[in-house]
């Protein structure tokens, strides 16, 4: 495997919120968060992303925006929103050039924007300030043409549910499998992932979680969940999931994690304390 490319991420906001124990787990060693209004004194030429951790709206101006992109215009900004911005995507007033998303939506598109820069493609989140979200979904491609023909466990409660999913990893030539539908004690042969559905978190769900953890201990395991809380994202990967999805999933999602999970443990390497900054 090729070395991976270092990154150099500046952190601002509320690094200590319960929802972004995501972002905390993706670097080596927990970086400092900046103060929002310190930003423009760290930002310089070797920054290679800005992450605002926004547990509330309206503590970030435009103006303050504009001046980051005047300072360096070639860094991409990127704000995570906690569970209490739940209506910021629909705000009439967003941020220009700051692409949004969700903590629960953070592994998927952090992991892909390492990938991007991994394989020499434009990231979604260096595209330009002026790029629409339509011009980033563009670029949402699972370029893994080696992982063809997977076979993936689909374990989910109805058949319509197993159908969509279906659909949608055969046109990543992926093997499509329902658990519920097999009988006898499960599965006899070893998949290569295993995609669970799950609408709501409960004691049933983690039960289920744990029971494909014990009868597929070396298998990655993505859950899909409708718009999960950190809590319940704790529970699960206590239950051995290694990736959440939240619904609705975005395009190419889906089909991109399986075929890319996991994420090669050498990314942790390019990732440092971000503590030059102090």
């Amino acid at each position: 495997m090729r070395q991976p490319i270092p990154v150099n991420v500046l952190v601002s906001g509320k690094l200590d919120h319960p929802d972004f124990r995501i972002v905390r787990s993706t670097f080596a060693e927990q970086p400092p968060a900046i103060p929002i209004d310190e930003v423009a004194q760290h930002l310089d030429g070797t920054i290679d992303l800005l992450v605002l951790l926004l547990d509330r709206s309206g503590i970030l101006s435009p103006s303050l925006v504009h001046r980051w992109m005047d300072q360096e215009p070639l860094i991409p900004i990127v704000a995570v929103l906690s569970s209490l911005c739940e209506g910021e995507l629909r705000s009439p007033a967003p941020w220009p050039g700051v692409t949004r998303l969700y903590w629960h939506k953070w592994q998927y598109a952090f992991n892909k924007f390492l990938w991007q820069r991994e394989h020499g493609l434009l990231a979604d989140w260096n595209q330009p300030k002026t790029a629409l979200p339509s011009d980033r979904l563009s670029t949402t491609t699972a370029i893994h043409s080696g992982s063809a023909g997977i076979d993936v466990l689909v374990s989910c409660s109805r058949k319509m549910a197993f159908e969509a999913y279906a659909d949608e990893l055969r046109l990543a030539q992926c093997n499509a499998v329902w658990l519920e539908s097999l009988r006898g004690p499960g599965y006899d042969q070893q998949p290569s992932r295993i995609l669970i559905d799950g609408d709501g978190f409960d004691a049933a769900l983690f039960q289920r979680l744990k029971k494909i953890e014990r009868d597929y201990p070396d298998v990655p395991r993505v859950l899909v969940l409708g718009f999960p809380r950190s809590e319940e994202c704790e529970a699960a990967r206590r239950a051995g999931i290694d990736i959440i999805l939240s619904k609705p999933l975005a395009d190419g999602e889906l089909t991109w994690t399986i075929l890319s999970s996991r994420l090669p443990e050498s990314f942790k390497s390019c990732l440092p304390a971000i503590d030059n900054h102090r």
